[in-house]
């Protein structure tokens, strides 16, 4: 057993709140490698994907299907072992998607998809604020959904947190940085697929 496995199976089995800072740098570094992989995955280099600033997220599997996994709350954020990572890249031409599993318990990277598609097959581009419980537990999901011909949509998870009755409102609003890069994604895709 490595001593990364050790560390986050304490951190999943305690919920310690000194393992944070180690879950957050194994998390971190699955994130880079997440990203690396994807332009692998694609065939990008980074002059392809320089048209806007790329969207990559990590939120928790269970979000988005039904599985076996371990979500540990903390007030400043959730904290989970099975991710799915996305990674939504902008060439001049192309719309580049990537997604896959991440089990950050042991650091690997699996059900890798992705794809390339002419922006003029975006027949829209919408965003939804959705609320969902698991583990009896509400959770606010902000999602962008791109609709494109002849396949499914591509939904990405913006943003995931926590809410009941006692959330304070300025919590459901979307930070002003999250904001603006949503924003300028938005204005970016509609701007292409005319």
């Amino acid at each position: 057993m490595t001593k990364r496995d050790k560390e986050m199976k304490r951190f999943f089995k305690r919920k310690r709140k000194r393992l944070r800072d180690k879950y957050d740098f194994h998390v971190d570094k699955d994130l880079e490698v997440a990203f690396e992989r994807a332009k692998a995955f694609l065939y990008l280099s980074d002059e392809d994907i320089q048209a806007h600033t790329p969207i990559a997220t990590d939120a928790p599997e269970a979000l988005t299907r039904e599985i076996d996994s371990k979500l540990i709350y903390f007030k400043d954020k959730i904290r989970f072992d099975i991710g799915r990572y996305f990674l939504l890249a902008f060439g001049d031409d192309l719309l580049h998607f990537y997604t896959a599993i991440i089990d950050h318990r042991v650091g690997e990277i699996y059900n890798d998809a992705g794809l390339s598609i002419p922006y003029k097959r975006i027949t829209s581009v919408q965003t939804s604020l959705l609320f969902r419980n698991i583990e009896k537990r509400n959770f606010h999901i902000y999602e962008l959904k791109l609709s494109v011909e002849g396949m499914k949509d591509i939904n990405l998870v913006l943003r995931n947190s926590i809410v009941d009755g006692k959330t304070a409102d300025e919590n459901f609003e979307l930070d002003q940085e999250v904001k603006d890069l949503l924003n300028g994604v938005v204005r970016f895709l509609r701007e292409k697929i005319v």
